[in-house]
């Protein structure tokens, strides 16, 4: 003998629809638990060196033996290529391949270098620490002291060289620490004697301090000083 069980057409749909409904409510439960377990096991963490730009990106150029004590001071890049650079003994000239010291014959290879101005003909302005300003003409290879003297013959600056820039007539901003402000006029100026700038209580439009730190030509003259005490404007037309 069998038995049959009766089943109602209904209730079978509702059992097969129940089944359905759990297998995606289980499925859609385990989905966080499921990316969380992929993202961990299967993408690593992310590091440096997966970037390119962390890694090679300053390259180290010199060694203590290319470079005087390796501190370098200044920098500057002249008309043929030439990469120069003032260091605390001596001055160093680099051509992407070599770098060359200069001797004491050809400069003071001693000498603190405290900045650098190449001008658009190829020669090139030194400051130093406590011998003045020099300039290197590339055509005879030879460096000449730049005498800063007032109309007496008397030196005018006293002190390190702390920036030189030239304007487009010829002339060059000087700065000397704690002492102010000079100009020095193109060779073919009919004055040829140092202009020099310091604070004056008495007069308003005088330099507010003169403890200048940084110095800019813009490309209308006008001439831009940073000093302890501000910032100042000298208009290209002044007098």
């Amino acid at each position: 003998m069998h038995l049959h069980f009766f089943m109602p057409r209904a209730f079978g749909h509702f059992l097969r629809d129940a089944f359905w409904r759990q297998l995606c409510f289980a499925f859609i439960v385990s989905l966080p638990a499921f990316a969380t377990a992929q993202t961990w096991t299967s993408t690593p963490p992310i590091t440096s060196q997966d970037f390119s730009f962390a890694y090679r990106y300053f390259e180290r150029v010199g060694n203590e033996e290319s470079l005087p004590m390796n501190i370098v001071t200044s920098l500057a890049q002249d008309q043929r290529g030439f990469i120069w650079i003032g260091t605390q003994a001596g001055l160093v000239r680099y051509d992407a391949y070599r770098f060359e010291k200069f001797s004491d014959q050809q400069f003071l290879a001693s000498e603190y270098v405290k900045c650098l101005w190449a001008e658009a003909d190829g020669k090139l302005w030194i400051g130093t620490m406590s011998s003045g300003v020099f300039i290197y003409d590339p055509r005879d290879n030879l460096f000449t002291r730049v005498p800063i003297n007032d109309e007496r013959g008397a030196p005018l600056i006293a002190g390190a060289i702390q920036a030189i820039k030239g304007d487009n007539k010829g002339g060059h901003w000087v700065v000397a620490s704690e002492s102010g402000l000079y100009y020095l006029p193109p060779a073919q100026s009919k004055n040829p004697l140092a202009q020099h700038f310091i604070h004056d209580s008495e007069q308003a439009n005088s330099l507010i301090d003169n403890r200048v730190r940084s110095i800019l030509v813009d490309k209308d003259e006008n001439v831009w000083i940073g000093t302890a005490s501000g910032l100042q404007k000298r208009s290209a037309n002044a007098a």
